[in-house]
């Protein structure tokens, strides 16, 4: 069998991935290139294009998986490229494993292959949408609270204003990131793929494409987000970090960033936070913002 030709990902990969990916209209942010990108390193993400489609393997714990084949419409296409990846998997002694697959995907994948996977879930890994309107107005009862935490950064008069992110201020960001990451009690082992991913995201910054908000309190990078387009109707926010001594910073960054992301991108609906990685503050300050989507992703092993 010929090989697949699986690889590291490199800049240029953008060029047919993103397109490949918005062309899909796909929400799943897993898909996204920057992530795909920035976080190779930590989970030994590799890419392919295999029958037209794209294909990621990454490996945790040893354990090769990949990606449903993204970008195909065609059953029989889909059919011919997994078939494809299972003698792969079986070539290296293991089952075929698959992951990040939509409610669609594998309800495809169960038609096309009966009984012939078995199929898990992990909340921990389910996006959150939110609809953009709703994160830029913030109206309604619901989120009067993230109101009330801008109100009373507002009323405390403190100088305020953002920017882009650009090549001429990451330096500040990062120091903001550090001085964010020493007021958290983090395992460093937990939090080290974060540190590569959003260290690369920062590096590459121009040539990945990627968009980014700063707000200054006085004269001060207090908070920063990074996302970049998913698909027509979505968008992903990568990351988001502030300082915690400044109440509402947080709430007034994401407001502000929903506002550049519906100007910028009229089409755009949703915004992607992402998921929460099963950690329970995390998922807290997610549902307090109530999605309106969540998209649950699924995993599949071959069973032969």
């Amino acid at each position: 069998m010929a090989d697949i030709g699986f690889r590291p990902p490199v800049i240029e990969d953008a060029e047919w991935i993103r397109p490949l990916v918005y062309a899909s209209g796909t929400r799943n942010a897993d898909y996204s290139f920057a992530n795909i990108f920035c976080w190779a390193e930590t989970y030994r993400v590799l890419v392919a294009r295999l029958g037209g489609a794209l294909v990621t393997q990454m490996t945790i714990d040893g354990v090769p998986m990949y990606s449903f084949p993204l970008g195909l419409t065609d059953g029989a296409a889909v059919k011919s490229v997994v078939e494809t990846l299972g003698e792969e998997s079986r070539r290296g002694g293991t089952p075929l494993r698959l992951f990040a697959m939509s409610d669609a995907d594998k309800r495809l994948l169960s038609e096309l292959f009966p009984g012939k996977f078995r199929y898990s879930s992990d909340d921990g890994v389910n996006d959150y949408l939110y609809l953009a309107e709703k994160l830029d107005t913030l109206a309604g009862k619901k989120l009067h609270a993230k109101r009330n935490y801008i109100n009373r950064f507002l009323s405390e008069g403190k100088s305020w204003d953002t920017e882009p992110i650009s090549e001429g201020n990451t330096e500040e960001v990062l120091r903001t990131y550090d001085l964010w990451l020493g007021g958290k009690n983090f395992d460093p082992d937990a939090i080290a793929g974060e540190v590569i991913s959003i260290r690369s995201a920062l590096e590459h910054f121009p040539k990945l494409g990627l968009d980014g908000l700063v707000l200054r309190v006085d004269g001060k990078v207090a908070a920063f987000t990074i996302g970049e387009p998913l698909c027509e109707d979505a968008y992903v926010a990568h990351f988001e970090k502030a300082l915690p001594d400044i109440t509402g910073a947080y709430q007034l960054i994401n407001r502000e960033f929903a506002g550049f992301i519906r100007e910028t991108y009229p089409n755009t609906v949703y915004v992607n936070r992402e998921e929460d990685m099963g950690i329970e503050n995390l998922r807290k300050a997610k549902h307090s913002y109530f999605p309106d989507i969540i998209e649950v992703k699924h995993y599949a092993e071959s069973v032969l």
